[in-house]
């Protein structure tokens, strides 16, 4: 993902292999993962993957988020008396 974007394998009628590159923009990626004590290996392998789940989120422009904190702040604050 550090090039903007990566190679996705595509099977054509299981005989050859092709790349294709896929373009990504605006992706902000979060992972976070936990290992028990015991364990001393740190390589990921596919079972351990299994556990995780992709979230795709795009990037949300400050005009959008102005309107929405605007009206919880306001509600917050009525509700509360503060206003």
């Amino acid at each position: 993902m550090e090039k903007s974007g990566f190679y996705s394998t595509t099977n054509i009628n299981n005989k050859n292999t092709q790349l294709e590159w896929k373009n990504v923009k605006n992706t902000l990626v979060c992972a976070t993962g936990s290992f028990d004590e015991e364990s001393q290996n740190e390589v990921l392998n596919p079972r351990f993957l299994r556990y995780f789940t992709l979230f795709a989120l795009p990037v949300i422009e400050d005009e959008a988020l102005h309107p929405i904190y605007s009206i919880i702040l306001k509600e917050f604050l009525a509700k509360n008396n503060f206003l």
